[in-house]
């Protein structure tokens, strides 16, 4: 049986749907009303797009949660049914993707592909062009690692004419520019089973008709998703489900395949006893960065007498990653924890937080950071943070001026002495990573940006460290990487004689295991091991624990609030023998393990106090999800097999360790340790 709920453990939460503030809908009845919703992360804040009859709907929200509705934001005259926007940010301009009817015409089917343009995210868009001449919707446009943009879109053309399952199917196809399609459309997810029927014999011809619509795609460590709605938001049957592929073979190969199969019906979302019409659904990122949450359409089963598009409320969940599958608690209906912040964030609204403005001429105005001193070396840095495993998030733009701009951030900051620095440079054209270690520079790591590169536009600066090492992406798109010794350090920004706008800036600690970077993950471990045997190993994408000798590999870092993510498969079967991880470990005497027998069908918890273990019962899990999450907020702790709780305790012992048990060879992946 599903669960749709976590329990709670800090005092930020949510409930769905969300609460959401009139600021421009026609009526609060209106501003409730938001099919399709399309949310994107722009400058560390949120903007919804959504169905709307006369214009398409604009919320806006700083955490997810609480959204204000702005009113329409599209110029589109003559239309009406702008169904299903969605929006891309490219080079300082924003993109919005969306089909309508022309006023006062009956038959949906002559809604089309449109294309309408705005230099901020609030719009107005305006129409620039129409994409596609017969029936298309649903569009959803992503850039691809190499640069490349793609879309996924929804029409009848391609299936109409099928005899077995003849339909609405979703279709991939490459873009040439932002305005015009290759026009070499690929079927990318296709219907397969009778629970994505929206109606018997729709047309009277006696064939019945399938929907496959509402694409989102999303990548997550080496696999790529395609989500997608079936059915008809009406039926009982109607949900949200994805496709995978491996990396690179969805986009490039159009090689997606329906979770679980082609052949049975195992909705990712589908409607409960309090939620129907679940679907349409965009994915976006927490303030913190790392947590994935889903946004999709809803209604209370108690408004089903009411007219059924009037209330496909927004609502979000956020989502767990398997091994080999996804898990919700959507549809939740229940008070739960709210997104994540980060460590650190300023949206540059308000009066400065940690930042320490060490030179330059450092104002806040207007939403941004601006520093406007041509004349001087300018840079800022964090007080009171020191850490050597996150994700940093900045957003920055340059003031244009004859003589250039070099600028940037700390991508570590030490002192002046000691510290990274990732820096746009205008001139060149390029985006450069160095170091300076006790006063010398390294060599400089220059890379290309491409050639329509506006620095006047807002770019996205990601960093992600593992101790030594730096991974550098500018818009999401990885630059080049480094390694440079410097130890726990802080962050900040830096300016060369530029004038320059940061209109953000997030912070989160967060430890992940990927192929790039196994030899400093490995660096972080403790083992209890204390021959030359090999007990542990670390792969690109894995720990495989060999259980000669050791039993116990633990992450060297000691925290008290934080999330703890594995999945674990027990690759050598052995009798009476448990594989799990520690949930939290202060020391052989006072630690919460979770362990999985060798068949992988029961779990069970030891809690030792002490020195006095306990073993809760063992729980039967026929179904073996066997991906794991530890939630502790400091005396509070929880642990989770998919969505399903196994453990809500409290937990009366100091800082903690993280870490992997095995008394049998046994797999751990997808490794992710974040700071709460």
């Amino acid at each position: 049986m599903k669960n749709y709920a976590i329990p709670q453990l800090t005092s930020k939460l949510y409930k769905n749907p969300l609460p959401i503030q009139n600021k421009g809908a026609l009526s609060d009845a209106e501003c409730r009303i938001n099919g399709d919703p399309f949310v994107m992360k722009y400058n560390g804040e949120y903007f919804c797009y959504s169905t709307g009859m006369k214009y398409v709907n604009l919320l806006h929200s700083t955490d997810l949660v609480h959204f204000e509705h702005l009113g329409g934001c599209i110029e589109d005259s003559g239309r009406e049914d702008f169904w299903a926007p969605c929006v891309i940010y490219l080079n300082g301009r924003f993109y919005m993707y969306y089909s309508s009817n022309p006023e006062g015409e009956e038959d949906n089917h002559a809604h089309c592909l449109r294309v309408a343009v705005a230099d901020s995210p609030y719009g107005p868009f305006v129409f620039q062009k129409q994409l596609l001449d017969l029936f298309s919707i649903d569009p959803h446009v992503i850039k691809t690692d190499d640069g490349k943009l793609v879309m996924f879109y929804a029409a009848n053309n391609y299936n109409g004419t099928d005899r077995n399952f003849t339909g609405t199917i979703v279709l991939q196809d490459e873009m040439i520019d932002p305005y015009t399609l290759a026009e070499a459309p690929k079927p990318a997810v296709i219907p397969s089973i009778k629970e994505e029927m929206f109606m018997e014999n729709r047309f009277g011809d006696g064939r019945d008709w399938y929907t496959i619509e509402g694409a989102f795609y999303l990548k997550k460590r080496e696999k790529e998703y395609l989500m997608y709605s079936a059915n008809a938001f009406t039926n009982p049957s109607y949900f949200i489900g994805y496709a995978r592929a491996e990396k690179g073979l969805g986009l490039n190969s159009c090689r997606w395949s329906k979770y679980p199969n082609n052949t049975d019906y195992d909705p990712f979302i589908c409607q409960n006893d309090k939620i129907m019409g679940t679907g349409h659904n965009s994915v976006v990122k927490a303030p913190n960065n790392v947590d994935d949450w889903i946004i999709y359409h809803g209604k209370e089963s108690e408004n089903h007498q009411t007219e059924v598009s009037a209330y496909r409320e927004m609502r979000i969940d956020p989502i767990i990653y398997g091994e080999d599958q996804l898990y919700t608690i959507a549809p939740s209906s229940e008070l739960q924890d709210a997104p994540a912040e980060p460590l650190y964030r300023n949206l540059y609204n308000g009066e400065p937080g940690k930042e320490v403005f060490a030179f330059g001429h450092w104002n806040i105005k207007e939403g941004r950071l601006c520093q406007d001193n041509r004349n001087i070396i300018s840079n800022t840095y964090l007080k009171d943070i020191s850490t050597e495993n996150y994700i940093l998030e900045v957003n920055t733009r340059w003031h244009a001026y004859h003589l250039g701009g070099r600028y940037g951030i700390f991508a570590a900051y030490y002192d002046n002495q000691n510290n990274v620095q990732v820096i746009l440079n205008e001139g060149e054209h390029t985006v450069e990573l160095y170091a300076i270690l006790n006063g010398c520079q390294t060599q400089v790591i220059s890379v290309k940006l491409e050639k329509e590169f506006d620095f006047t536009a807002y770019h996205k600066l990601t960093i992600k460290r593992t101790t030594k090492l730096f991974l550098i992406y500018v818009d999401d798109l990885y630059m080049a990487k480094g390694v440079y010794s410097i130890g726990k350090s802080t962050v900040g920004l830096i300016s060369y004689y530029t004038g320059t706008d940061y209109a953000s800036m997030e912070l989160t600690e967060y430890l992940e295991l990927d192929q790039e970077n196994v030899s400093e993950f490995a660096a972080q471990m403790l083992s209890d091991n204390n021959t030359l045997e090999k007990n542990w190993s670390i792969t690109d994408n894995g720990i495989v624990g060999y259980a000669i000798d050791s039993k116990a590999l633990l992450i060297n870092q000691k925290k008290s609030r934080y999330r703890f993510s594995v999945n674990l498969e027990q690759q050598l079967k052995k009798q009476n023998a448990y594989s799990g991880i520690y949930a939290a470990y202060y020391d052989e005497t006072n630690y919460i393990a979770l362990l999985l027998d060798t068949a992988g069908k029961r779990i069970t918890v030891k809690t030792c106090r002490n020195g006095l273990a306990n073993e809760n019962s063992a729980i039967s899990d026929e179904a073996g999800p066997n991906t794991i999450t530890v939630k502790r907020y400091d005396n509070k702790i929880i642990i989770l097999a998919g969505t399903k709780t196994i453990l809500k305790d409290v937990i009366d012992f100091g800082d903690c360790h993280c870490g992997f048990y095995a008394e049998t060879r046994t797999f751990f992946s997808g490794i992710e340790l974040l700071s709460l």
